[in-house]
């Protein structure tokens, strides 16, 4: 990418985090805000539900390509409004075509910059691809050691192929996305996310991550126990 065209998007990162905040977007985006107007969105998204899903997925995409809280929020918010199935649909296809595109953002935009600037740290990623597969990506899903938009950018200058991204990460962001949709379902119930994001539920997470390197590990035991008798 040439200077000028770093510099624009470098801009318009700038301005769209910088309106975020000036608009107050932060706490629009926000436990206390969607379940005291919880009315206000459930009507919206019955009189406009393809509007609403469209904003599903712009929010998605912006939440994916920049440094943007409410991610949570707004799968939780998706539940609200579409109930426990519904919700997870929406915010499940949604979310994974968000984070496909901060991946196309990075692999057709910034690609060789990023490249060239963090080189380390891409060839780390594609060490890991290489020699962990679809897991890789998989477990970050599950339990992101990385902000949202930084998965998605890093990938975007791996060697991965776009479609594997964006089924891996369908895949390994669904159990979140039912979870928090589910809570959106019961919102005035709820008091705070708190109570959603227990160590019991994130323990839960945390074996699921790990179950498909246990279940690798063992078929290479086996293999080796056969080899050897």
């Amino acid at each position: 990418m040439t200077l000028p065209k770093r510099a624009l998007m470098l801009a318009l990162a700038i301005a769209a985090v910088a309106a975020f905040f000036a608009l107050d977007l932060h706490h629009v985006l926000s436990f206390e805000t969607i379940k005291a107007r919880q009315a206000e969105f459930v009507a919206f998204g019955e009189h406009h539900p393809a509007l609403t899903v469209l904003g599903f997925l712009l929010a998605y995409a912006l939440s994916g390509t920049l440094p943007l809280p409410g991610a949570v929020i707004i799968t939780v918010l998706a539940g609200a409004l579409f109930g426990t199935g519904g919700g997870f649909l929406v915010a499940s296809a949604t979310g994974a075509i968000g984070a496909t595109f901060g991946f196309a953002l990075s692999r057709y935009w910034l690609r060789g910059w990023l490249s060239r600037r963090y080189a380390t740290q891409v060839r780390r990623i594609d060490e890991g691809l290489a020699r962990d597969g679809a897991l890789y990506l998989f477990t970050l899903r599950l339990l992101p050691v990385l902000p949202f938009f930084l998965i998605n950018l890093s990938f975007g200058v791996s060697a991965m192929r776009m479609r594997s991204f964006w089924l891996i990460s369908q895949l390994g962001m669904a159990p979140g996305a039912f979870v928090f949709a589910n809570a959106g379902s019961q919102l005035s119930r709820l008091d705070s996310l708190h109570g959603v994001l227990s160590p019991a539920l994130l323990g839960s997470f945390a074996l699921l991550a790990l179950f498909p390197w246990i279940a690798r590990a063992l078929v290479r035991m086996v293999r080796r126990h056969r080899s050897v008798s």
